[in-house]
């Protein structure tokens, strides 16, 4: 029995080629995103998300700039009941706290607080399940998106458009929506939207007021921001029945 957990900041964007682990392997985003590639689709693993990767399944990831991880590799049998697909999983309190702990350097590579925790980490991921917030693209992503979905995942911001970046990503505006729907089968407003609601859901788990968030989220009134969010949670509650 296996498991380990390191602190990954990505200081340039990095992308593997495709591979596969001989344990499980899990991605917590703290900040930013991470893609991870499969042959047949993109996924965006937002900040506040873990991403659970089966053993012997093959694909690449690809940190996007700025952004910050913890990679969690574990050979555990009692997770393996969390399947054979890759999926988000559902965070319960010590996880998050444990996350938290990591990022804020409170739990040194192999120190014995660290396999303390670890072993928390490890039996509160196994009891976990399946979530419905995972962002999935067919195919893989046109790298000219990338610029957009950086920005958008560095400092997720209900304000930001499309034409902020059109020039930096070499495309029209109309041909970068167009990319969107393409890949999401939905629109650039739609993504920055479901960005932002996952944001925000990091920020009310981490304890932040909901008056705080809707201003850090960019949004014109506490009301503006309550709707939106509770908006969300039906719809993602909906997509898991």
């Amino acid at each position: 029995m296996f498991f380990s957990h390191t602190l990954q900041i990505v200081e340039a964007q990095e992308k593997a080629p495709f591979h596969c682990h001989n344990s499980a392997q899990l991605v917590y985003v703290h900040i930013g995103c991470q893609v991870i590639y499969t042959r047949v689709s993109s996924i965006l693993a937002l900040a506040g998300q873990l991403i659970w990767l089966p053993q012997n399944v093959e694909h690449k990831a690809e940190g996007l700039k700025h952004s910050t991880l913890s990679l969690m590799y574990s050979t555990d049998a009692d997770m393996m009941n969390l399947g054979d697909s890759i999926c988000s999983l559902e965070l319960t309190p010590l996880i998050i706290q444990i996350m938290s702990m990591k990022k804020n350097g409170l739990l040194p590579n192999g120190s014995k607080t660290q396999l303390h925790y670890d072993w928390v980490l490890k039996d509160q991921i196994a009891r976990t399940s399946p979530s419905a917030s995972m962002m999935t693209s067919k195919g893989e992503l046109d790298r000219r998106l990338l610029p957009v979905i950086n920005a958008l995942t560095k400092v997720p911001n209900i304000k930001i458009q499309l034409d902020e970046y059109a020039e930096t990503c070499g495309a029209s505006t109309r041909t970068l929506n167009r990319l969107f729907k393409q890949h999401f089968q939905c629109s650039f407003r739609d993504v920055r939207s479901r960005v932002v609601m996952e944001k925000a859901k990091q920020l009310q788990r981490d304890g932040q007021q909901a008056t705080q968030i809707a201003f850090e989220l960019g949004y014109a009134s506490l009301s503006a921001y309550s709707a939106a969010f509770h908006a969300y949670r039906r719809s993602t509650y909906e997509n898991l029945e």
